[in-house]
C-alpha cells in the first residue's frame, strides 16, 4: 500500500471537488477553514511531506510564495506522471525531478521539504505513479459501486482552504 489511509476522523470541514471527493485541512484551527462545509468522508488519505503524494515543495509559511510552490506541484505532477524528459532518466528519482522544477519556478534547494526529501525523495517515479493510480482506483471504486457521494475520500494536507497542491491530484 502506497497512501496513508484511515477512516475519517471526527467532521472535518472540507472542500467538495467531486461526488467521491474533497479536500480538508488536518488542522481544523487554519484560517478560512470555518467557512467550508463539513464534509462527509468515511476514508482520509495524508497528502503531507511525508507522503508520495505530498508536494515537494514548501513556502516555509511565506504566502508571496504559494503560487510559485503550486505552479512548481503542478508541473512536477505532470513531469511524473505523464514520464516527462525529467523523469524519464534512467537515475531519475523523486528528488532529482522536484529539484530541477523548483529551479524553473525560481525556487531554490530551501524549498524542497527536507522532510519530503528524506522519507519520498530517493523513491523513483514509478512509486508516484503508483500511489496516484491507487488513488484514482479508491475513488472510482466508490462510483462504481454506487457508494453514495457522502462516503467520500478526503484528502488531507495543510493549506486547505488556501491554494493547494491538491486541487491538482483531485
Amino acid at each position: 500500500n502506497l497512501l496513508f489511509v484511515r477512516a475519517a476522523v471526527g467532521r472535518r470541514r472540507a472542500l467538495r471537488v467531486g461526488p467521491h471527493l474533497e479536500l480538508a485541512n488536518l488542522n481544523q484551527r487554519e484560517a478560512g477553514v470555518e467557512q467550508l462545509s463539513v464534509g462527509s468522508a468515511s476514508l482520509e488519505v495524508l497528502c503531507t511531506h511525508q507522503c508520495l503524494l505530498g508536494s515537494p515543495f514548501h513556502t516555509r509559511r511565506d504566502e508571496a510564495l504559494r503560487n510559485a510552490g503550486c505552479d512548481a506541484f503542478t508541473e512536477f505532477a505532470s513531469q511524473v506522471l505523464d514520464q516527462g524528459s525529467l523523469s524519464a532518466a534512467p537515475d531519475a528519482t523523486l528528488g532529482t525531478v522536484a529539484s530541477a522544477v523548483a529551479r524553473r519556478h525560481g525556487l531554490g534547494e530551501e524549498h524542497v521539504s527536507a522532510e519530503w526529501r528524506r522519507e519520498v525523495g530517493g523513491r523513483d517515479p514509478e512509486s508516484f505513479r503508483a500511489a496516484f493510480r491507487e488513488l484514482q482506483a479508491m475513488v472510482e471504486s466508490r462510483r462504481i459501486a454506487g457508494v453514495p457521494p457522502q462516503d467520500a475520500v478526503r484528502l488531507l494536507c495543510f493549506c486547505v482552504p488556501r491554494r493547494c497542491h491538491l486541487s491538482d491530484l483531485a
